[in-house]
C-alpha cells in the first residue's frame, strides 16, 4: 500500500495521541512508585486503593504496585511504540479497574471542592478523566502504533495481502 496522505497524516495523529498518553501514563505511575511529582507515594496510594474497596486477592499494596508499574512501564513503551497494543490492553484493564471499584461510587464528574483546612485540595474523583484515558488506550489497542513506532522497525505491522494469481487462458 502507498503511503499518500491520509495513511501519514493516521499515523502522525497516533503518534501525537500516543505521545500525550504515554507520558500522563508515566507521569502517573512514577507517582506511585517514586513519590516523583508531588506523588503520593506507594503506602499512601495502597491506604487510598484499600479505603475505595481495591484490596481483594492480592491486597491494596499489591494492586498499587500493579498499577503503578503497569502505568510506568506501559507510559514508556507507549511513548516509543513498542508492544504498544499489549500496553495499551493492559493500561485500559487498568483504568476499568479503577472506574468499576474505586471511582464509580463518586459519580461521573470530578469535583474539585476546593482546599482544606491544612491547604490540600479536596476533590471527588468520578469517573470522568478515567473513562477517557482507558478510552484512548482502548483505541490505540485496536489500531495499533502507527507507523512512526518501534513496533514497525521490529516488523510487528500488518501482513501484505497477497496478490492474486493471474487467471488461467486457455489454449484450445
Amino acid at each position: 500500500m502507498k503511503a499518500d496522505g491520509r495513511i501519514v497524516a493516521f499515523s502522525a495523529g497516533l503518534f501525537f495521541i500516543r505521545l500525550v498518553v504515554g507520558v500522563v501514563l508515566f507521569a502517573r505511575g512514577s507517582q506511585i512508585l517514586f513519590y516523583w511529582w508531588t506523588g503520593i507515594g506507594m503506602a499512601d496510594y495502597a491506604n487510598y486503593l484499600g479505603l475505595h474497596g481495591l484490596d481483594f486477592i492480592i491486597g491494596s499494596y499489591g494492586w498499587a504496585w500493579v498499577i503503578g508499574l503497569v502505568q510506568f512501564i506501559g507510559g514508556i513503551l507507549i511513548v516509543f511504540g513498542l508492544m504498544t497494543r499489549l500496553a495499551a490492553l493492559l493500561n485500559a484493564l487498568v483504568m476499568l479497574l479503577l472506574m468499576a471499584v474505586v471511582e464509580f461510587a463518586s459519580g461521573f464528574f470530578m469535583v474539585l471542592y476546593g482546599l482544606g483546612e491544612h491547604g490540600e485540595t479536596i476533590y471527588q474523583g468520578g469517573i470522568e478523566y478515567t473513562l477517557v484515558l482507558g478510552g484512548i488506550l482502548f483505541g490505540l489497542f485496536l489500531t495499533g502504533a502507527g507507523n512512526y513506532s518501534l513496533d514497525v522497525g521490529f516488523g510487528v505491522k500488518e501482513k501484505a495481502k497477497p496478490t492474486p494469481a493471474p487467471p488461467k487462458q486457455d489454449t484450445e
